[in-house]
This record gives structure tokens, C-alpha cells and sequence, in this order.
């Protein structure tokens, strides 16, 4: 079985009921069918082969379905570009998976034609061009014998070397995540998902269980909590995927803009945890709908779950990531691998169908992450109790997680210092009570330098993503502190931004 049995099955049992539904724009499980086939000999058309890397830089949308899907039926391997990255992140992601092909929408046309597009030589554009495409090409199926260990796709995480690598994800890593989803979220036709965060990231991801399982998908184009909270109601919604960003903001405006949620039965939170004081705040709103999911880029997301059930006011689980998922094995460890008593804090690590196959072009780095046994360190630290819930402490890593998304120190660091008038810099995660975490920098400027924190934060914003570059900066009169190899000590930096806190993560 490959992901591509999620839509013809889908398609068979479920036939014209609305698979996806895009403002006026409805499509069926039959038209998915239809169209990712299409889309799947538009590709072949194109010279592409099983196996090739494909960039696709798509807002929320209902090609989007159209695309994700054919592409899997042919074989071949989307590597999807994060719409926040600045040009040069994604004229990286395309040279390094070595994509021929860039599928674009619209509204992020500006944004590829800043791109060095390096060897890319089709770019295709939702609109006119892609709708003649699509009805010129075959509806039959491409009929490839794909296995669970064919690649599927390449998603980018930042990296602690700087630049972001390409997360090697199979079909069987995503059919190991569906059945996870469906097993622990518990999803049916008569279901209504509404996609607000971004579907290249986790929100897409939810798309192949609600898929099989014949539930509706709404798709909206971003997050507008005064939009959301209208759509509830409008489309019988019962599933939402949300940042603890977007809860916030949920519920102050709920507050003055009351709205019927009644139909309303999950809403799914991850990303970065909720201050247990939030949360039992988000329950007295919205009622006992929360259900927390803990994962990363490397094992698909949906490691563990906290379930609506376990979400008891008062209780000290409200600060726990839950329990792992079918089918994932997850323990802690220390740091010669061997696996801790409940309390004890260690890294924590998974191992299951559910893990990638490695970084692409990149054995050495593979190796780091995986244990002799096969357990993948994920660099965040933890314990579990007695009853075998997860409650994350810390990380291991300087990695950042800001409003969901994540940031590498490195990544940030580089960009810094390549200011002609930054001589040392750092960046660590501080508390934010709206983010979970932001990033800042410190850094020391070269003698008789006049560097202000407007002028290094335009020469960032011109470099990164929005959501990497620093909310602050702070300017050292002295040295940064370096370990005796020379290398700056982040964690010695960040200290004093989280003391007197329990939790050194946001």
C-alpha cells in the first residue's frame, strides 16, 4: 500500500460527497481522483521521472490537493517551500534536492521571481496555464507499484550546521503517521477539518486521514480569528489544527465576538506547548475539545498525544506532552543510550515506521542522529512518570520554537555575521508569553563600529524568514563566553533570560 491507495479508495467509497471545499470552489473524492491523475501524467509530460525532486510553493488551495496527490502517484518527490522563506532559503532548498520542476500559486509568483532558480527548467502557475493542462491530460491512473520505502517527500528543517537539510519522508512514514491520526484522533465522513495554518507544514499533514476517511476539508487561505470563528458555524466545523498563538488570539476575540462552536469536537494543539494556566482557560471557553500532539519534521508529528480526556483542570498532565501514538515506541535515555526510570530526565528518543530514512545527502549526518539500536535522538530533553506520560524540560539542542515555527541558532547566527560591523554573535530563545519563545541576539560589534538593532534587523529581514529574524538585540562590551575549544557558550547566554522558571522551553 502507498499513499496514493488514500485517494482512489477515498474515491471509490466516498464518491461526489465534497472532499475539499475553497471558498465558491468544491471538489469530490471522485474529482480528486480525476485531477491528481491528470496532474500525474501533466508531470510525466513533462520528462519527469520517478524518483525526481519537485518544488511546490502553493498557499492554501484546493490544487493544492491536485498536486500533493498527483505528485505521489507519479512517483515523485515534493519538497514543499515554506512561504515565509526569503529568497536565498529557497534558492538553497532548490539547489540542494536538485528540483527541476517549481509548482507556484498566484499570490507567491513575486516571491519565485526573486529566486535564483538555479537548474530549474518548468515552472508551472495555478491559474489558466494549469487549469489547460489539467484538462488536456489523462484521468486513467498511472498505475506505478510504489512501496512503503519509496521516498515521498523531502521536507527542509533547519539544521545546527546552518544550513536547513532535506528530511527524507517515506510513503510508509506518512501511512505510519495516518494511522496514528486515526487511531488517536478518532476522525469519520462526518467530519469537517478547516486548514488555517500553513499546508506545507503540520496542517497538511492532517489532510490523508480526513482523506480516508471520506471527512470534508475546508481550506482557508491563513488565520483570521474574527474568519475562523464565522467559518464554525458556516461549514459545520469540527476540527481545528492550531498554534498556541492562534488559541490566544482565538479566545480574546471569542470574548467579544461570541459565535456558535457547538460543533466544534477537536482541536488539535502542537507546536509548542500551552502554559497550563492558558490551557484551563481554553477549556472554561471552548469545553473539553483540547488535544495536544508532540512530534518533529524528522519522525512526521504525532509522537504522543495528550488526549481531550486528559485534559483536567488542575492536573499536573496539563504540562505533559501525553503518550505515545500508535505505532511509536518512545523512551528517555541518557547519554550512553541506555533508557532511564520514570522522573529521571534524559534525551528523549523514538524509533518506529514513523521515523525518516535520513537527511538527504547526508550519511554523516544521519549517523549523529540515530542510535546503534535505531532510536532517533530528537535533542529534546524530558522524563516520563509512572504512568508513562512525556513532560519536555528542555532541549539538548539551541533549536527555537517560535509561534510553531522552528529556528536554528546557526542558521541566524551566519546571517549575523556577516555584517561587516558584527564582530561576535549569539542567538537564544527568551520567553514570550504570546510565541512560546523568541528569538534574540547578542552580539559585540567590531571596534568603532556604529551598529544600531533597527540596521542589523533590515539586514536580516532581507535574509531569513520573518519568523528567524531576532524580536530583540543586546550589544556585549566584552567577549561573549566560549567553552576552551572557542565555541560560544549559548546556553550560559540564554541562562538569565529563563531563571526562576521550571521549564526551560516555551
Amino acid at each position: 500500500m502507498n499513499l496514493a491507495t488514500l485517494v482512489t479508495r477515498a474515491a471509490c467509497w466516498f464518491g461526489n460527497r465534497p472532499a475539499v471545499i475553497d471558498g465558491g470552489r468544491t471538489m469530490s473524492f471522485r474529482e480528486l481522483e480525476e485531477r491528481s491523475n491528470q496532474f500525474a501524467h501533466v508531470m510525466a509530460g513533462l520528462g519527469c521521472r520517478p524518483g525526481e525532486r519537485v518544488a511546490v510553493l502553493l498557499g492554501n488551495r484546493l490544487e493544492w490537493f491536485d498536486v500533493t496527490f498527483g505528485l505521489l502517484k507519479a512517483g515523485l518527490v515534493r519538497t514543499y517551500v515554506n512561504p515565509r522563506s526569503a529568497p536565498p532559503e529557497i534558492a538553497h532548498q532548490l539547489a540542494d534536492s536538485g528540483a527541476r520542476t517549481v509548482i507556484v500559486s498566484d499570490e507567491f509568483e513575486g516571491l519565485l521571481e526573486a529566486t535564483d532558480l538555479g537548474a530549474v527548467e518548468h515552472v508551472i502557475r495555478t491559474g489558466g496555464e494549469y487549469d489547460a493542462l489539467l484538462e488536456a491530460a489523462a484521468a486513467s491512473a498511472p498505475g506505478l507499484d510504489l512501496g512503503p520505502d519509496t521516498l515521498a517527500a523531502l521536507q527542509y528543517s533547519s539544521g545546527t550546521t546552518g544550513r536547513p537539510k532535506g528530511v527524507m519522508q517515506t510513503h510508509g512514514n506518512w501511512l505510519a503517521m495516518t494511522s496514528g491520526a486515526l487511531i488517536d484522533i478518532g476522525v469519520g465522513p462526518d467530519d469537517v477539518l478547516l486548514h488555517v495554518g500553513p499546508m506545507s507544514h503540520a496542517s497538511g499533514g492532517f489532510a490523508y486521514p480526513f482523506l480516508y476517511r471520506g471527512g470534508t476539508q475546508v481550506v482557508y487561505s491563513g488565520f483570521d480569528p474574527v474568519e475562523l470563528l464565522e467559518a464554525i458555524p458556516r461549514h459545520r466545523v469540527t476540527t481545528l489544527l492550531l498554534v498556541p498563538t492562534m488559541i490566544y488570539a482565538l479566545l480574546e476575540v471569542l470574548g467579544r465576538h461570541p459565535v456558535d462552536t457547538s460543533t466544534l469536537r477537536t482541536v488539535l494543539y502542537g507546536g509548542s506547548p500551552i502554559a497550563p494556566g492558558k490551557l484551563e482557560q481554553c477549556l472554561e471557553v471552548l469545553g473539553p475539545v483540547f488535544q495536544q500532539t508532540y512530534g518533529m519534521t524528522e519522525a512526521l508529528g504525532g509522537d504522543t498525544f495528550l488526549h481531550k480526556h486528559e485534559h483536567v483542570p488542575g492536573s499536573r498532565r496539563l504540562a505533559s506532552a501525553g503518550r505515545p501514538s500508535f505505532p511509536v515506541e518512545l523512551t528517555v535515555a541518557d547519554e550512553q543510550g541506555h533508557e532511564l526510570p520514570p522522573g529521571e530526565v534524559g534525551e528523549v528518543v523514538t524509533r518506529g515506521p514513523h521515523v525518516m530514512a535520513g537527511y538527504w545527502n547526508r550519511p554523516e549526518a544521519s549517523a549523529e542522529v540515530f542510535t546503534p539500536g535505531g532510536w532517533f535522538r530528537t535533542s529534546d530533553l524530558g522524563y516520563l512518570d509512572e504512568e508513562g506520560y512525556l513532560f519536555i524540560v528542555d532541549r539538548k539542542a539551541d533549536m527555537i520554537v517560535s509561534g510553531g515555527f522552528n529556528v536554528y541558532p546557526r542558521e541566524v547566527e551566519d546571517v549575523l555575521l556577516a555584517h561587516p560591523g558584527i564582530a561576535e554573535a549569539a542567538v537564544v530563545s527568551t520567553p514570550d508569553e504570546r510565541w512560546g519563545e523568541s528569538v534574540r541576539a547578542v552580539v559585540r560589534v567590531q571596534e568603532g563600529a556604529g551598529v544600531t538593532g533597527e540596521e542589523l534587523d533590515e539586514w536580516c529581514r532581507g535574509q531569513l524568514a520573518a519568523f528567524k529574524v531576532p524580536r530583540g538585540y543586546d550589544f556585549a562590551a566584552e567577549p561573549l563566553p566560549k567553552n576552551p575549544n572557542g565555541k560560544v557558550l549559548r546556553r550560559l547566554i540564554r541562562e538569565p533570560y529563563w531563571a526562576g522558571r521550571e521549564r526551560r522551553v516555551g
